[in-house]
């Protein structure tokens, strides 16, 4: 099993927003401990109206020429957000800069005030994302494409660059699984990670339905882990007794138990979110003391 790590955009509990500039260090920073990868997500904002960090793509593209061999990834870049040529376009020139380190990872997009706020439709969002995947496939295939879809349309579009990044497909929702076993070569489950195991044997049955061999695409989960020793998880449970009831808290071994089961679960790549709270970071050391025990999360 890989394991990676979300990137924050602000710390937890206290709300501060992070810098880019800390954003790039972070993900530096796991780089040169040998995590597998990083992820960067992609929202204008979130439910609080806090930062939610740089355009992903601008982000990756900075780190690709300051990283020298982490995956990078997108969790998920939002097909509402960009029109499909200029995302294949970015895409496939972050893919060669990269040296074929950039996963990019797609969903549909969730969190309707950011439609709104924008004028984007939210209105049959998967039919939606279904023409949307369907034109990114095709202008990642190279040459001109013609495409006559009811939200989609393209008149002779294309995209030049050579290089190619796998695609992954974000989300939980039964045509979601559909689409990611005919098209993807990777999955993560995003909010379904409650349901993992159930959605996993979902997207395994789909993977035969469409011909592929069961297993062939990439399962990930994410997971909220927090590395502390008693005096400090019993601290922090004190002064903070609405933790996430999923965040896995405690010593080294309560660590590698949750993230063994995760690995025997069928997780092939686990991203790690080191908080209470997704896309927030408590205590800069997490990414140290987790990085000691990377070996054993992975099973070797």
């Amino acid at each position: 099993m890989k394991v990676g790590v979300a990137l924050p955009v602000c710390s937890w509990p206290d709300g501060r927003p992070w810098t880019f500039i800390e954003m790039a260090d972070y993900a530096i920073r796991a780089d040169a401990l040998g995590f597998d990868s990083v992820w960067a997500s992609d929202h204008y904002f979130l439910d609080d109206r806090r930062n939610a960090g740089p355009d992903p793509l601008t982000l990756l593209a900075y780190l690709a020429g300051r990283t020298t061999r982490v995956e990078l990834g997108t969790l998920v870049a939002c097909s509402a957000f960009r029109a499909a040529g200029q995302l294949v376009r970015e895409a496939k020139a972050l893919s060669e800069l990269s040296n074929g380190r950039f996963i990019l990872g797609l969903g549909a997009g969730w969190f309707e005030p950011e439609f709104a706020a924008f004028d984007l439709p939210f209105d049959h969002r998967i039919s939606r994302f279904s023409e949307y995947l369907d034109t990114v496939l095709l202008l990642l295939g190279g040459g001109a494409v013609e495409y006559g879809g009811h939200y989609v349309k393209l008149h002779g579009g294309q995209v030049h660059g050579g290089s190619t990044p796998p695609i992954w497909i974000g989300g939980a929702g039964p045509r979601l699984l559909q689409m990611t076993a005919e098209h993807a070569d990777g999955w993560n489950a995003g909010n379904g990670d409650s349901r993992f195991l159930e959605l996993l044997q979902v997207l395994r049955e789909q993977e035969s339905r469409v011909g592929r061999v069961p297993g062939s695409i990439i399962a990930s989960r994410r997971a909220k882990v927090l590395l502390l020793d008693p005096g400090e998880e019993r601290r922090l449970l004190t002064e903070h007794p609405d933790v996430d009831a999923t965040v896995v808290i405690g010593d080294r071994q309560a660590i590698l138990s949750a993230t063994t089961g995760f690995r025997e679960g069928g997780c092939d790549h686990l991203i790690l979110h080191f908080s209470g709270d997704v896309w927030s970071n408590y205590r800069f050391d997490q990414l140290e003391l987790t990085a000691t025990i990377l070996d054993d999360m992975r099973g070797r």
